[in-house]
């Protein structure tokens, strides 16, 4: 079943609704079904074996996907876990800093990137150990393809989103890396939301800032992950509670309400159907109790 994305201004979010949220730190964002589906016709019995509940029919030899551009559903929630990871690290703080890792020689392998990586980061930890005793840290890498392709492949790039380091000099960083240009760009005081939309602007189309990066959804192939955390870091993870329980533990402003129904193109039917909205934070301290 194919379906198609309808997205609509406004969220149908009351007061004693239970929502699903979840809290970035200078954000707070809600999600609601609007619509609870159907039960699935199509049930799994084993690895090889489906059956159709509908009609009995039993289902075998499917073809399993091995490429992530056969599951673009995957990919999506890959780019939006991304997007609220960066929303809760990168601060505006002088230690947040993004560094652009490239190849004088286009690197057509994925698996060379992610040794290159690891050899690079091993460098890095050693330099911030010396010079930085008292440092822990943390990054979030993100593996992105150019546009253009060499021989039919993609070539690749690393973003690295540093967080609770102090600034490295251009020079030094290339020397660290070693495979070609090393740029360093500052998040000092930066609008996070203006980050985000560089990186996954494409699933957000209401904002002005959308740099669409979709075409290049193809090139993550089983395997090839969209990005990483290092230890201590973690992707925010939602929590259930009443839109009023949200809204009291969390004052804010609402920048954002948007609804999204699943269309099946078959019948052009409702298949499912959610209502989002995107909180700013008052910018004073709440006090949280300690677990």
């Amino acid at each position: 079943m194919t379906v198609k994305i309808v997205r609509k201004d406004g969220a149908n979010i009351a007061p004693e609704d239970t929502v699903k949220y979840l809290d970035t730190g200078k954000f707070v964002h809600e999600k609601k079904s609007l619509y609870i589906n159907h039960k699935a016709n199509i049930l799994k019995k084993d690895k090889d074996t489906y059956i159709n509940r509908k009609t009995g029919e039993i289902i075998k030899n499917v073809k399993k996907s091995t490429k992530k551009f056969q599951n673009p559903q995957s990919q999506i929630r890959s780019y939006i876990n991304l997007r609220y990871t960066i929303e809760k690290y990168v601060t505006g703080s002088i230690y947040n800093q993004m560094y652009t890792l490239t190849y004088n020689n286009n690197q057509t392998s994925f698996k060379q990137l992610s040794h290159d990586f690891v050899t690079f980061m091993k460098r890095l930890k050693r330099y911030v150990k010396k010079n930085y005793p008292k440092v822990h840290l943390s990054w979030i890498r993100i593996n992105e393809p150019h546009e253009q392709l060499v021989d039919g492949k993609p070539t690749w790039h690393i973003h690295l989103i540093v967080v609770g380091l102090p600034y490295i000099k251009q020079e030094k960083l290339q020397e660290l890396w070693g495979h070609g240009e090393a740029y360093i760009k500052s998040y000092y005081k930066c609008d996070v939301r203006k980050v985000v939309n560089y990186f996954t602007g494409f699933v957000n189309p209401s904002s002005p800032d959308t740099k669409n990066k979709r075409p290049r959804l193809k090139y993550y192939t089983s395997g090839t992950d969209l990005f990483s955390l290092s230890r201590g870091l973690h992707v925010p993870k939602w929590k259930t509670s009443t839109d009023k329980e949200v809204r009291q533990q969390h004052p804010g402003e609402i920048i954002n309400e948007r609804t999204i129904d699943l269309i099946s193109e078959n019948n052009n039917q409702l298949v499912n159907s959610h209502a989002f909205r995107d909180i700013k934070k008052l910018n004073k301290k709440i006090k949280y109790k300690s677990k």
